[in-house]
C-alpha cells in the first residue's frame, strides 16, 4: 500500500512537471508571436492572431488534454486571454 502511494505521488509530481514544461513552452511561443511587428497593442497587452491549435502545434504539443491544462493555468495567471477562436491577448508580467 505504501509503495502504491509513493508511486501515485511520483506520478502526480511528474504530471505536474509535465504541465509546467508545456506551460513554459506555450508561454515562450505566445511571447514570440506577441513580439512580431504586426501584432497590435490591446489595452494592457498585445493582440495576437492565432488559435489554441496553432499554439499547440508551434510548441510541439500533440496531447490536447495536456495543452488544455496548460492553457487553463496561463489564463488563470492572466498571461493570456483568449478572445474568440483565432485571437488572444498576451500580457507580459512585470516585476514591481
Amino acid at each position: 500500500m505504501a509503495t502504491e502511494l509513493t508511486l501515485l505521488a511520483r506520478h502526480g509530481a511528474a504530471a505536474h512537471a509535465l504541465v509546467q514544461d508545456e506551460k513554459v513552452r506555450l508561454l515562450q511561443i505566445a511571447q514570440t508571436l506577441a513580439e512580431h511587428p504586426e501584432s497590435a497593442r490591446a489595452g494592457d497587452g498585445v493582440m495576437v492572431a492565432g488559435s489554441k491549435e496553432e499554439l499547440l502545434g508551434y510548441a510541439g504539443i500533440s496531447n490536447r488534454r495536456i495543452g488544455a491544462r496548460a492553457f487553463k493555468v496561463l489564463e488563470e495567471e492572466g498571461r493570456v486571454i483568449f478572445e474568440g477562436y483565432k485571437k488572444f491577448i498576451f500580457r507580459r508580467m512585470t516585476c514591481s
